[in-house]
This record gives structure tokens, sequence and C-alpha cells, in this order.
């Protein structure tokens, strides 16, 4: 019965997780994916295959992988939304079926469609597989390697570490945490003697010198490291302290809890206030417990840090560990109709996460359910509306994710894109509840200078174009 409903699971979410893709083949690229898939995608597909240094407006220091592979697809498939996203299905295949394998070690069989179930539904691993991201990489490269160090599989761990660098520099923190957290198994296994010890980590050798000779071919090209004082994202690597360095604690909690997550909080509080003497002997929640642990002393410092480093996908490999926590907890807890009303209860509130819309003014993470849905076909209605008006793209001012040119969102050949956001001179201004970074001072502006003359809203995204009231008094 264990194998069938193994097998069951498996095919389930696949078939889930590609009708998601399917869904989506006509959405656009979207929130960070315009930068690190779709424009480094095109520097590789317009330019040289083998020109690995991007250039410094789309590099953000990380092995370009992901445009890379994605150029390769475009060459010889077509450069097509279409293809983008189906080029994203081997990796979510991958990702699917390293958490069934996962779930194997940690749990019985009857309970792996449970955990896989939890961990799948996950709003923002569900809202990056329906876009064309490289956090799918490093998830996939992530469970890979855990099952590599779980089984002691070195070809996993060597594979899993790879796939991670590749992803991403977080990818690397993520290796880097695991490399410790081999050590610890190790030395809670008893395996002290430093010739068992080498030949365990050996495996995340490979991985660990790529990164080191690509940084450091990266510095001794460009003379930084991440990022430079003229990138775009400059602003978010802003050392913080004080009281802006608690405020980004609370955030980070906040992300954590959000979209539906609150309730695996309020499962763990309760079965650790309850059951704690049971709960510490258990060996598994044990190694689980110190994963999350060096996750979070690799992934939180730099987002703790630093102003703008808060987004939910940088939490997602915590997140994981923290569901594979909250379960495996529940497994071993002898209390059955706890374990029922817990499950559902964490389920439905997993589920429900992709519909919450925060109120106007809350900046939410729009990248991280599957709630920003509706803006891709209210901003193709727009788009035909401002064709069919007759008002040039360039006289309408816009916000982060709709900046990029057309040719970047939806791979058309068009090089038109919105000017950015000047409340002072913009002639329209096209505001959504999913642009962040229209404030309350802007909202000001635009109640007292601007008129609606377009409004769309379905399942509470909206889009609204607006045009200024006096045209003549533009400064």
């Amino acid at each position: 019965m264990g194998t069938f409903w193994r097998k069951a699971s498996l095919f389930f979410w696949i078939i889930v997780y590609i009708t998601l893709v399917c869904c989506s083949l006509d959405h656009i690229f979207f929130w960070d994916t315009v930068q690190l898939a779709s424009k480094q995608a095109h520097h590789f597909y317009e330019g040289s295959m083998f020109h690995f240094l991007l250039p410094d407006d789309i590099d953000s220091g990380h092995l370009p992988f992901m445009g890379w592979m994605m150029a390769w697809v475009w060459k010889i498939f077509g450069k097509t939304l279409l293809i983008s996203h189906l080029a994203m299905i081997p990796w979510l295949v991958l990702l699917i079926y390293q958490v069934h394998l996962f779930a194997d070690k940690i749990v019985g069989k009857t309970w792996i469609p449970v955990i896989v179930g939890l961990i799948l539904l996950d709003p923002t691993l569900m809202a990056q597989g329906s876009l064309i991201s490289p956090d799918i990489i490093l998830m996939g490269g992530f469970f890979l390697t855990l099952n590599g160090i779980w089984a002691k599989q070195k070809s996993s761990v060597f594979s899993g570490a790879l796939l991670c660098v590749l992803a991403s520099n977080r990818g690397a923190m993520v290796v880097a945490a695991l490399f410790v957290w081999q050590i610890y198994l190790n030395w809670m296994d008893g395996k002290k003697d430093l010739r068992t010890v080498l030949t365990d980590l050996f495996p995340f050798i490979p991985a660990s010198l790529l990164f080191v000779a690509f940084q450091f071919y990266h510095f001794w090209a460009k003379g930084w490291i991440g990022y430079h004082d003229h990138s775009p994202w400059a602003a978010s690597f802003t050392s913080v302290t004080g009281w802006q360095f608690l405020k980004n604690g609370a955030i980070i909690v906040w992300r954590l809890a959000d979209f539906g997550r609150w309730m695996m909080g309020l499962i763990l509080l309760i079965g650790l206030l309850k059951w704690w003497p049971d709960i510490k002997k258990d060996g598994t929640l044990k190694r689980l417990f110190y994963l999350v642990v060096f996750l979070s002393l690799f992934l939180l410092p730099s987002m703790v840090l630093h102003t703008g480093l808060s987004g939910h996908r940088y939490l997602l490999p915590i997140i994981m560990g923290l569901l594979l926590i909250t379960v495996r907890m529940l497994y071993r807890l002898p209390i059955v109709r706890f374990q029922n009303v817990a499950l559902i209860l964490l389920g439905l509130s997993l589920l429900t996460g992709n519909f919450w819309i925060y109120p106007k003014g809350v900046a939410q993470g729009w990248d991280a359910s599957l709630a920003h849905w509706p803006y891709f076909e209210l901003r193709s209605q727009m788009n035909r509306y401002l064709d069919q008006s007759q008002i040039s793209i360039h006289e309408v001012g816009c916000s982060f994710p709709n900046l990029a040119e057309r040719k970047y969102l939806d791979l058309s050949p068009s090089s038109l894109r919105h000017t950015n956001k000047d409340l002072h001179h913009n002639s329209y201004f096209l505001f959504s509840n999913l642009y962040n970074d229209v404030s309350s001072e802007d909202f000001l502006l635009i109640e007292r200078d601007y008129k609606p003359i377009h409004t769309l809203e379905d399942k509470g995204i909206c889009l609204i174009l607006y045009q200024r009231k006096n045209r003549s008094t533009i400064k």
C-alpha cells in the first residue's frame, strides 16, 4: 500500500505542476525573472554563448547559468514564452521526485503523500513553479543534495551542490550550510576521524571550486562581487543598524509566516509546548532542526543586515526545513486526533495562502503566491487600450516590474517600454496594487494631479490608467 501511494503521489504532483505550467504558458517574465532569466538569456542569445561576464546593468554576480540555459533552449526550439515555460518542466520534475525521495527517509510510506503535499502546496514554491525561475533549479539541487547526504550517495551530493551553485549566489550559501550540516551529522553519528569526514565532504568540493573560481574571475575582471555602486539594485545592499535591523528581523518572521504559513508556526508551538519531552528524543527531528539552524546562519545575516534582501523566495530552503520538521513532529505524536486536525488546517491554510491580498499601501511579495496571476491578462487588456487610444507607451509612467522593454517581458520584437515613474512630469501614469514602490506620498500626488481614465480589475488585482488633469502644468 505504501508503494502504491508513493507512486500515486509522485504522478499526481507532477501532473499538478505541469498543469500549473500549462496554465501560465502566456505569462510574461515577471518580477526578478525579468533580469535573472530574460535579460541574461538575451545577452547570450543575441551575442556570444560563451561570454559569461554580463553587462553591469544585468549582472548581479551570480553564475549566469539560468540565462545561458534559456538562451540554448531558444536557439534550439525558438524564442517564445511557451518554450520558455516548458523548459522549466524537467527542473520541476526533478524537484518533485527529490521531494518524494526525501519524504521517504523521514516518515513512514503512508505519510509520504502528506508531507509531499504540504511541501508542494507552499504558495511561494507554487508561484516560483509557475514562473521561469532559477529558484526551482536551486530547490531541486537542494533536495537532491539532502537525499545524497542522508543516503550517503556522493553522486547526488556532487550533482545537487553543483545545481545550487549554478542557480545563484544564494545557492552557494545553501551549499555552505549543507557542508556544515554534513560535518554535524558525522559528529552525531560518531564518525569523527579526519579521513571519514573528508571523504564525506569531498563531493562538495567541485561546486565550491566552481563558485570560488567564478567569483575570483569576476572580481579580477570587474573589481566587484554581487553588486557595484551604480547597479540597479545597489540600494538593496545598503547596510542597516538599530531600528532598521530589528524591523528587518520582524519582516523575516512575517515572510516565514506569510501566505498561510502562520498555521505551521502555531502547530509547531503547540507541539513543542505540549510534547517537548517526547519530541526532543527524536533523532530525525534533531537532524532537521540543525539543518534549519545552519541554513538560517548562512541565509539570514545578509537579509537582516541589508535594506532590500528580504524576498520570500530567499527563504524557501528554510521554509521547506520548517515544513519537514512540522510534519515529522506530527508523525511522531501519539494523538491521532491532533494529527488529523493539524494536517487539515495546515493544508487549507497553505492552499488559501494563494488568495491573500494585502490592503493598498502594504508591500506584498507578488512573486511569492499565485495571487498575481490575474495581472497578466489585465496588463494585456491595458496594452490593447493604449494602442486603441493611440497613447504612446513612452508617455505612460510606470513602476517595477513593468519597466523593462517589451522584448524582455513578452519576448515580442518591440523595444518599447514605459517611462519611469515621475509624478511631477508624467503625462500618464499606470498604477497597479501590484506595484510596491508607489508610496503614500505618490497616492496624494495622484489624487491631486491625475484623473483615472481606464480601470481594470480582477480577483483583487487592479490596473488604473491615470491622465494628468492639466498637462500644461507639467514641471
